[in-house]
């Protein structure tokens, strides 16, 4: 069925259905782009903690070989 032979109560009820469609999609837009900037702040802030903690390796030792970096896992504790 086209648009075009649709009534005037039929095309202004689409039009305020599609309206009202792209205003709840840009209220999730914004909460989407407020997520990810969020999520994005603490993945750096924790990789900064991380970082800080383990200092900063030197690149190789006295033989000429390379140190071996700290492998310890970063563990999440939902209770902090």
């Amino acid at each position: 069925a086209s648009v075009a032979a649709a009534s005037l109560a039929d095309k202004t009820a689409l039009i305020r259905a599609t309206e009202a469609f792209e205003a709840v999609l840009s209220r999730h837009a914004r909460a989407v782009e407020a997520a990810r900037v969020i999520s994005e702040g603490l993945v750096r802030t924790i990789a900064a903690e991380v970082n800080e903690q383990r200092g900063s390796p030197t690149a190789y030792g006295a033989s000429g070989k390379a140190n071996a970096g700290d492998g310890r896992a970063v563990a999440f504790n939902r209770q902090a």
